[in-house]
């Protein structure tokens, strides 16, 4: 009975140690096979990469916690890329001295691997084994040799770039051959900084001209260049104006362009065709502009030319406007009137006069025996009849006062001619049958009394360009060509902006219309030589 009892006993005890065995877990190591990987963090801290004996070998350490630095702790993979074929071995960091990393792989009973990095590279792999995931094993590489990957060249795109100054900036992108090359660091430069300028790439246009962009590798020394075109920006001068007239004296002119242009100072600004006229300083922010002047005894027409200031190009220059020099209020032109031995009326300024527009011009009888009957002006009897008449008009032209008087029951009639000084506008259209501009030189050269005020006057691009200057009543306008080529595409006709041909200027035909001052026709310009006379007007 006892042994039996006992024999129920050990076979209870033996259940329990079973039912224990069976609820426990049993530790496998993590890459043996049948056991389970070990997990992995996605963020690595550091990797690490060198290849030796046709083999790469990567070094991925990933942090325990976050933190830059590695730690003991630390998970890693180490992975061995040969001949498309790739075998990795798993595990934990259990020492670090310096740039030595002590690494436990996972798989059981593997020998710690010792690996030295420097930078991100590896640069030493024990010679011991390395114990991959599967349980297979190689020997370790011992010493890295590394190759330094030196520059063979570099190309830059694009290698023309074209900017326009106050447009926008130009990038290039240099790519430094071979791709793997250990120093790919480059230094920029141009060769003329007034043109363009150039910031890691990045060019921006200063000034109209050529310019080329350099990129050198700073290993080798190796070079790619960017040709840069910069046109200048283009502004037009509008119109000048000044202030004066025959009372007053002129003491600014305003220029108007039509866009603002920096930088612009009086010394831009030349002034012709009056003397001793002194400038001021330029002011005004733009587009337009205010210039004072003095010094001038005498008024008349003067030319402002307005010349290109760093990266601007300026068309519509020069411009020709009206100063005065204030003279007395009254101007006296005409004393007295009597009759001659003929019995007509004449007078002493030998009936014809001229004053500046404003100006008042007062005739007064000296003599005798006369009795004003009438004043007419222009054709129309203006209703006075006293001895004194005074005439004053700001309108530019010839105007007709008509005066009647009575001597010795006897009525004499005579005309009194009076030209107003001022301006009149004048327009020049020219033309390009080819679309490409007046070729070479090709330009027109305005002279007025004898003073050029224009040198450069043509189709700069296209079919056609206008040209609009002022001059004064009176004034001997002349044209002169400057020689070209392809001359036989060239024409063009001037006339007075406020009376345009009639009918519309046709540089093509035949035309032969009405209100041209001068005009020249396709076809009939070739054989014009440098200096030629083309034709003249005396403002009217």
């Amino acid at each position: 009975m006892k042994s039996k009892l006992r024999f129920l006993v050990y076979i209870a005890i033996a259940a329990i140690i079973t039912l224990n065995l069976a609820s426990c877990d049993i530790m496998k190591p993590v890459n043996e096979p049948g056991g389970t990987p070990t997990d992995t963090p996605s963020v690595p801290s550091g990797i690490y990469t060198g290849t030796v004996n046709g083999a790469t070998y990567t070094l991925t350490v990933y942090p325990a916690a976050a933190k830059a630095a590695h730690a003991v702790g630390d998970k890693f993979t180490l992975t061995v890329n040969r001949a498309n074929t790739e075998k990795t071995s798993s595990g934990k960091l259990v020492n670090i001295t310096g740039s030595i990393l002590s690494a436990q792989p996972s798989y059981k009973d593997a020998p710690v691997i010792t690996i030295t990095v420097s930078g991100t590279q590896i640069t030493n792999i024990s010679t011991g084994s390395i114990t991959f995931n599967d349980g297979s094993t190689e020997k370790g590489p011992g010493d890295f040799t590394f190759t330094n990957v030196a520059v063979t060249g570099v190309t830059l795109a694009p290698n023309t770039l074209n900017l326009t100054v106050g447009g926008s900036t130009g990038t290039l992108t240099a790519t430094v051959a071979p791709s793997d090359a250990a120093n790919k660091t480059v230094t920029w430069s141009t060769s003329d900084s007034g043109v363009a300028t150039v910031n890691n790439g990045v060019v921006t246009a200063v000034g109209g001209g050529t310019a080329t962009i350099t990129v050198s590798t700073q290993d080798g020394g190796k070079t790619a260049t960017c040709a840069v075109t910069v046109k200048p920006f283009a502004v037009t001068l509008n119109s000048v104006t000044a202030d004066g007239s025959s009372t007053q004296t002129t003491t600014q002119l305003t220029l108007t362009f039509s866009q603002s242009i920096t930088g612009l100072s009086a010394s831009d600004i030349n002034l012709s065709g009056v003397s001793n006229v002194s400038k001021g300083t330029l002011s005004g922010s733009g587009p337009t502009y205010i210039l004072p002047i003095s010094g001038f005894t005498s008024g008349g027409n003067l030319s402002v030319a307005v010349s290109s200031p760093a990266g601007y190009n300026v068309s519509g220059s020069p411009k020709t406007v009206s100063i005065f020099a204030a003279g007395p209020a009254i101007l006296k032109g005409i004393e007295y009137y009597w009759v001659n031995e003929h019995g007509s009326l004449v007078t002493t300024s030998g009936n014809a006069v001229t004053i500046a527009a404003g100006a008042t011009l007062t005739i007064t009888a000296q003599s005798p025996g006369y009795i004003v009957r009438q004043w007419h002006l222009n054709g129309v009897n203006t209703g006075q009849s006293g001895d004194t008449y005074s005439f004053s008009s700001t309108t530019p032209g010839k105007h007709i006062v008509g005066l009647f008087v009575e001597k010795d029951s006897k009525l004499y009639n005579t005309n009194i001619i009076i030209t107003v000084l001022g301006t009149r506008s004048v327009t020049i259209d020219m033309y390009d049958s080819r679309g490409d501009g007046w070729d070479g030189n090709g330009a027109l050269r305005i002279n007025v009394n004898g003073v050029d005020i224009a040198a450069n006057i043509k189709v700069q691009t296209g079919y056609t360009n206008k040209y609009t200057f002022d001059v004064m009543l009176g004034a001997v306008v002349q044209f002169y060509w400057v020689a070209g080529e392809y001359q036989d595409e060239n024409s063009f006709i001037a006339y007075y902006t406020s009376k345009p041909p009639s009918p519309a200027f046709s540089p093509n035909t035949a035309w032969n219309g009405s209100n041209a001052l001068v005009y020249w026709l396709r076809g009939t310009m070739n054989s014009i030589s440098d200096g030629t006379l083309l034709g003249s007007f005396t403002v009217q």
